[in-house]
Order: C-alpha cells, then structure tokens, then sequence
C-alpha cells in the first residue's frame, strides 16, 4: 500500500541528475573525439544521448508536477521549467543529429551539444535558486548579531530571528515558501501560513512553532524536517523559552523572565570587547585536544566564538591542561575550576583570558598571590572564591575590577565590616558572604557515583565496578533496595553479581558530604526464550533486530534511534515466546523508554496468557509527565507459578499523547527492547 501511496513528483530531485550528468558525460567524449580525431566514443555517446534524452523527459514530466504542489516562487518556477523543457528538446536535436538522420541536423549537431551544455547550466542554477534561493551561489553564511547589551537587545531581531535563518528560512522564502509561510522577517512570521498562526496566544506550549521543533524526527511534520540542519539544544531551549514566556515580539531580553535557563545559550548573543567581538568559531581540533584532557568543553551554539570550560573537581592540573586552555583562552566565557587541584601560580595564567565573564574558583587552594593577577580581566563579572585562603588583602584588587558585579567570599578570612566598606563605596558589585547554596556555589557534596557494567541484563553474572575520579573516596552499598549506609558493605573494586538485584550506592570522603545514593536495577532472565514472534510489525525505521530485540540480551539506551529499540505508534505491542518447553514461570519483565518531547510513552501494562488461558494482567499508573528528559524502566509482572511453554504478552500502549502533552491526542509510541521470563 506504501508503494501504491508513492507521490511521483517527489522523485524529481533524484531523476534531474540522472540526465544532466550523462548529457554532460556526452559533450565530453565528443570532446574528446573530436580532439583525437577517432570515434572510438561513438556508441557511448548514442546510448548516453539516448538515456539523457528519455531522463530529461521523465524530469520534466516529475518537476512539472512538484511545482504543482506550489511553495516556489511563479516567475522563478516559470523560468526553470521551460529551460528544462528546452534542455529536452536541445537532447533531441543533438541525439537526431548524431544519428545523421537529416543533413541539416548533422551539420549543427555540434552546436546544439554546446547548446545543451549552457542549457542544463543554466536551468540547474534556477532549479538551486527554487531550492535554496536566487542568491545561494554568492551568499555568506548567516552570522548570529552580538551586542554589547544583551538585556536591551530586542529578543526577536537578535535572538529568535537569527535561528529562523540558519535552520528554517531555506523552506520558508520568497522563492520557496513551503505552506504558503515566509519567515524571513517579523511581519512574515506573525502573518503564518496556511495551517495558521505559529504562536498561540492562549496556550503558548499549544503553539503551531511548539509543535512542529517538538515532534519526533521521523514525523512528517518535525521541523526542521530529517536531512535538513537542526535545531541545537541551545536553539531549541531558548526557542521553548520564548514561546513558553509569550512569544513577545516587540520586548527586550531582559523583559522577559525565568532566563535562568537559558542564560548561557543567550550569552552567545552578546559580544564582547575588543579581540573577542570578530573571533571565528573555535577549532575543533582544539576543543578535541581540551577534552582529551578530561575538561569538558561546551559551545554555545554552533557559529558562536564562545564557549564554557568545565574543569570542576579535577585533582591535578598539569603543564598540558593548562597548554590546552590557552589555545582556546580568547573563546572562553565561563571558567569552572571548583574544588579542584588549581594553585595560584596556575589561576595567575587565567588573567590573560580576555573575554572571560564568569570564574568559579571555589575550594582551590587559590589566595591572594594568585587573586592578584585577576584585576587584569576588564570584562570578568562573576568571581566565586567561597572556601579559599584569600584576606582582606584581596578585597581593594577585587572591587577595583570595574566589571565584576557578583563576588562570593564566604568560608574566607575576609571581615565582614571591610565587605561592608566596600560595599558602601561600589554599590554596582553584590558581595555575597551568606552561607554556601547549591544555586550559588555549586555543591559541596560529592558527585553521585558511576557504576559501570557491561549490562544491567544478567545471563550468568555480570561484573560492576565503580569509577571515581578522587582519591581516599569510600562507597557503601546494599543489593535488596534498602538505603545504605556507613555501616553496610564497602564497595568492592569489582561487584559479581549472578542473580537479580537491586543495587543501592553512595560515597563518602573526609572533609566532603556524602554523595547522593544511586540505584540500579540488575535482571536476570531464569528462562532462556527459544524463539519470539511479533504478532504486529514495528512502526517506520524502529525495527531494530526484529523479534530478536526482545531476547539478545543487548541493552537499548537512552536514545530511541541506537537502533535496540522496537517501536510502534499508536497500537500495542504482541509477541509470541517459545520457551522450547514446558516451563514453571512466575513472571514476566519489560524493559520500556520514556521521552514525552518524542511522544514516547511507558506502557500502561501488560497482559499475559499461556498456553490454555489468561496468566495474570497489571496497569501501570503513569509517571511519564514527571520526566523531563529521557528515561528507561523495567516493569514486572508477577503471578503464581504456572507450567507453560508459550507466552502471549501485549504491552498495553497509551495510544495516544495525554491531555499534559504538547500536542494531546496525537499518537503516542511505545518502545520495548528486552523482555525477562522467570
């Protein structure tokens, strides 16, 4: 049916480049003949003139089509289909001619060949024009505005207007006006198109614009659509952020609340001084060789010059790291260092990065010799320096920064009767000496731990172990999901596990707070599955391995496109398994995703049946509205022992998006990719 559905028109793009490259292949043998004066290219050259020929028809006969479906601009539109209409003719001619079936057309078959050549020429130029706009060959990439005062910039004109360029208006212009909308400017954007206005002024998140940047990426309507360049998660956030405050169109950025968010995707917009405001996009050779280092790097977005360096916790800084730094020191915005190995004669160096804004030095063992250098950052606004060894000393060096605006000093040996000297003479920088917040300072207590293992799915065992970055750190756990603590279990340096548990860790260190407690759940699957077969095929290209998915063992992960998934849209999932023989089984595990911004949704439940009769169903109350990005679960459903040897399961689905969703009502998926008998 799929097949018998297939717009023909849509093959145009594919068909036009078949009869340009064989026509051009023509006029280069001839060349070529001609030149050697032989005609061992003759053959070729007919049955090139004869397939150009019948390709250049069959493009016409598909392009005449797709200009139907309209979005083009007429004139244009006009233009390049009666050139592709004399390119066919020319191929005519030229192939009549080289047959030598009339002495006239003998006599100018040459001619036309050269006719041919300026013909496709040209009409490819209008048919790139109808495609990417009449300026595409001489245009420049479109550059993000920076200024200097981001909270008086005007939000749509030098925020939202720049991503509509870069990842939108190559559909959406005066000569390709996909649905009839134009979002080359501001009066273009609010006039929308032919499904009607992008932003819904009484529920912004039921916005068109909202919709379409959130739908799933194989969705006909996902916009920008699959092939196409896409939205950043910079882009994105701070698209959902001015849609979800209003959608102002004649505001300021700093009209318009809760940017906690996006502050640092807004930094992109802003310029710096001097050196910082024409620098090119980092190397990415360069950002590669800072993170080889173990130093997390983020670009802000994908044309901007800035980016944020996060060296947080990092025992040792060596000579290398710091080589690394400076190679990027004019892109650097925000410098986390906190709590880690940073000495003053290292936080010295930081005073010949130019552009930076916001330093986070927090539990270094920075002081004032290296605080000293500071003042040479002119742009710095935000220094944290809580729990180090710095004095009174440094407070005159610090408020003489003409810039900084944020400086925090608590747990530091500076009295709080110069803090308020200070204070009284630079009314423009807020010294904060108030007790240590995790909004502020970032958190003092240790990072949860990471457990790594081949697999969450045990067949006969599967050994864990934990990873840590810090010395003298010491982890506790349980494996029966009650709460550890420090008189549980020590971690050991590797965890066998051969049977199904629940495994709970935290961390402790002197002189730190303890790290919040992770969980994992570890499976095993008791019965080995023989065979499985879906009653109902996965949807689109979320296949996976097919049945094989459900019993190889093999892990999905977060994303839903690793290729372990099988999804389906809008129906349930049916499956057949074969236990090869009668079996004593007491329950049955699912392993599902969550990703509500994908439309994907946990299972309402689960039926199963056995070989005469009903086993056992549960529903599952759902939680997927609680998860902002991406989760997965196993589900269990347990019953009394039965003998069986075929189990029918069917994960129930939602069917459809809930009444909370960005667009309630639409088809939901479900996705599943392992399922445990025991």
């Amino acid at each position: 049916m799929e097949l018998l559905a297939l717009n023909l028109a849509r093959l145009h793009p594919l068909l036009v480049h078949l009869p340009i490259g064989i026509l051009l292949l023509v006029a280069v043998m001839e060349g070529l003949q001609r030149w050697q004066k032989h005609e061992a290219y003759r053959s070729a050259i007919r049955l090139g003139l004869i397939l150009g020929t019948l390709g250049a028809v069959l493009s016409i006969a598909t392009g005449w089509a797709l200009g139907n479906e309209g979005g083009y601009g007429k004139e244009l539109l006009y233009q390049h289909r009666w050139f592709g209409v004399g390119v066919a003719v020319a191929s005519v001619f030229a192939l009549i001619g080289h047959m030598e079936a009339t002495s006239w057309l003998k006599r100018i078959y040459p001619y036309m060949l050269i006719l041919l050549v300026l013909g496709i020429s040209w009409t490819g130029h209008l048919g790139g024009g109808l495609t990417h706009g009449t300026d595409y060959l001489f245009s420049q990439p479109q550059r993000t505005e920076r200024v200097a005062d981001l909270k008086g910039a005007e939000v749509f004109p030098v925020v939202i207007q720049p991503i509509l360029d870069q990842k939108c208006v190559s559909c959406h212009k005066e000569s390709k006006s996909k649905g009839d909308l134009l979002l080359t400017n501001l009066e273009a954007f609010q006039a929308g198109g032919k499904t009607g206005s992008l932003i819904d002024a009484d529920s912004s998140t039921n916005s068109l614009l909202w919709e379409r940047i959130h739908l799933p990426m194989n969705h006909d309507d996902h916009m920008p659509p699959e092939g196409k360049p896409q939205l950043t998660r910079g882009e994105m956030a701070i698209l959902s952020w001015w849609i979800e405050e209003g959608a102002c169109t004649d505001c300021t950025v700093g009209d318009v609340p809760n940017r906690e968010g996006v502050d640092a995707w807004l930094d992109a917009y802003r310029a710096g001084e001097g050196e910082g405001v024409d620098l090119p996009v980092p190397a990415d050779r360069k950002i590669a060789r800072l993170e080889s280092r173990g130093i997390r790097v983020l670009q802000y977005a994908e044309d901007s010059p800035w980016i944020s360096v996060d060296m947080a916790r990092k025992e040792t800084i060596d000579n290398k790291d710091l080589r690394a730094l400076r190679a990027l020191k004019e892109h650097i915005r925000d410098l986390d260092a906190s709590f880690s190995g940073l000495t003053d004669r290292q936080a010295a160096q930081l005073a010949n990065f130019p552009n930076l804004l916001r330093l986070f030095l927090q539990g270094t063992q920075v002081s004032d010799e290296g605080v000293s250098s500071l003042s040479k950052l002119e742009h710095l606004e935000t220094l944290n320096l809580y729990a180090t060894e710095i004095t009174a000393q440094s407070l005159p060096v610090l408020a003489g920064i003409p810039s900084l605006r944020k400086l925090y000093l608590w747990q530091t040996d500076v009295p709080s009767d110069l803090v308020a000297e200070v204070q009284e003479d630079h009314p423009g920088l807020s010294i904060n000496q108030a007790a240590a917040t995790d909004s502020i300072f970032g958190r003092a207590a240790l990072n949860p731990p990471v457990l790594a293992a081949e697999s969450i799915l045990i067949q006969d065992a599967v050994t864990v172990r934990l990873k840590s970055n810090l010395e003298g750190v010491r982890a506790y756990y349980t494996l029966d999901g009650s709460d550890p603590d420090t008189t549980d279990a020590v971690f050991p340096d590797s965890l066998v596990l051969s049977e199904s548990a629940i495994l709970k860790v935290f961390q402790t260190k002197a002189g730190w707070d303890p790290s919040p407690i992770v969980t994992r759940e570890y499976l095993k699957g008791g019965i080995p599955i023989a065979q499985a077969t879906l009653q109902a095929e996965p949807s689109g290209k979320y296949q996976g391995q097919g049945a094989k998915s459900l019993m190889d063992y093999e892990k999905g992960t977060i994303s839903f496109t690793d290729g372990e998934w099988l999804g389906f849209e809008g129906k349930h999932m049916t499956v057949r398994l074969d236990l090869g023989a009668k079996q004593q089984v007491s329950s049955v595990s699912v392993s599902a995703l969550s990703a509500p911004g994908s439309w994907i949704f946990y299972p309402k439940g689960l039926r199963v049946r056995g070989d005469a009769a009903s086993i056992a169903q549960e529903t599952w109350p759902s939680v997927d509205q609680e998860i902002a990005n991406a989760e997965m679960q196993f589900f269990t459903l347990s019953f009394d022992p039965v003998e069986t040897r075929y189990l029918d399961l069917e994960v129930i689905s939602p069917l459809r998006n809930p009444d909370w969703h960005a667009n309630p009502g639409g088809k939901s998926w479900i996705f599943i990719d392992e399922v445990l008998v025991n």
